[in-house]
């Protein structure tokens, strides 16, 4: 992740994923990727970096609203 939410945290395996850090597809695919919101905005988002070796990294916004 190369920016935080601001309204909450992503955790990998309950805990926090810092600022530059990592999970896989495997992570996710297994549920050991979770967003815990703080209750002050329905509305937020972080940017993120994937790679997949040997191709260089791309990056893209993950937004979401909580209804």
């Amino acid at each position: 992740m190369t920016t935080l939410a601001t309204h909450g945290t992503l955790k990998l395996s309950g805990t926090a994923v810092a600022l530059n850090g990592t999970f896989t597809q495997a992570d996710i695919n297994t549920g050991k990727v979770t967003f815990t919101q703080d209750g002050s905005d329905n509305n937020d988002s972080f940017v993120f970096s994937v790679a997949d070796a040997p191709g260089s990294a791309t990056t893209g916004t993950f937004r979401y609203y909580l209804h």
